[in-house]
């Protein structure tokens, strides 16, 4: 890691902590401690799109011991969890699996959003009826039909986006409970869609088009300089940003998994 030491007495200066986890070259789940930059454990076979949970409510499922980071990815149509140790758990089903801020999982299964709860049992929190209805309700898309939720990520407890697709047509939508408040056209074939942790910017990769960062207060308005990072992830206070790019002026801490360079900024 070129310049180890010049980053991480930066980062000590500016009182930076905490684990960031990331994907190496061989598609292996990562984590560096901060500021020291040293290894930590990390969840085992999370793949090139693992999602640990959120570190400020680790969910302790009995599965692994309290406080253990988990993993949750989606493999031949089943989401599957996993911590750094213990077994794996798979889901009935589903993928795009996104963490709530209560360290809960939802995921899409047949287009409704599905929850796993810390204790208890699954359960739908928006079925697919309900989401295609509020759709086809906001004035922006009056009359149409047929939309199908596909990913989604958490703003709050009570707040969520989505991305839902009809033939030929794709649409962004936050929810506040059951009600539509800003809505944007975006490209088909939705790959990730995520949140900051405040809730103030999403993040949407897409099959098609560079990677798009959105500001929710905004109500969906793009964030420009954003085009040549292929990924984006903010700390939990969201004054540090991590993503991967290409080549900066500046040096970068390690290769990633698409062949970028992971770079770790103060949101300015």
């Amino acid at each position: 890691m070129p310049g180890r030491a010049a980053i991480a007495a930066r980062l000590g200066r500016a009182g930076v902590g905490g684990v960031l986890y990331f994907v190496d070259q061989a598609c292996r789940l990562r984590a560096l401690r901060l500021p020291s930059l040293d290894p930590a454990p990390a969840p085992r076979d999370g793949g090139c799109r693992a999602l640990v949970s959120p570190s400020t409510a680790p969910p302790g499922w009995s599965l692994w011991p309290r406080d253990t980071p988990l993993a949750a990815y989606c493999r031949r149509g089943r989401v599957i969890v996993s911590g750094s140790v213990g077994e794996s758990l798979p889901m009935i089903g589903g993928c795009a699996p996104a963490w709530r801020p209560d360290g809960s999982m939802t995921y899409i299964r047949r287009g409704a959003i599905v929850q796993f709860p810390r204790t208890g049992r699954a359960r739908v929190v928006r079925s697919a009826d309900q989401l295609a209805l509020a759709l086809a309700h906001a004035p922006a898309l009056r009359g149409t039909t047929g939309w199908r939720a596909t990913r989604v990520t958490w703003l709050g407890p009570a707040r969520f986006a989505i991305v839902a697709e009809r033939p030929a047509r794709a649409v962004l939508a936050v929810f506040a409970g059951r009600r539509i408040v800003s809505l944007v056209r975006v490209p088909r074939g939705a790959s990730e869609l995520s949140a900051s942790p405040n809730g103030t910017y999403l993040v949407l990769h897409s099959e098609q088009g560079p990677l798009r960062v959105y500001r929710v207060p905004a109500g969906l308005e793009p964030v420009r300089g954003f085009g040549a990072a292929s990924a984006v992830v903010w700390s939990p206070v969201e004054r540090w940003l991590a993503f991967t790019g290409a080549d900066r002026d500046k040096p970068g801490l390690l290769e990633t998994a698409n062949g970028g360079t992971l770079f770790l900024d103060e949101i300015g």
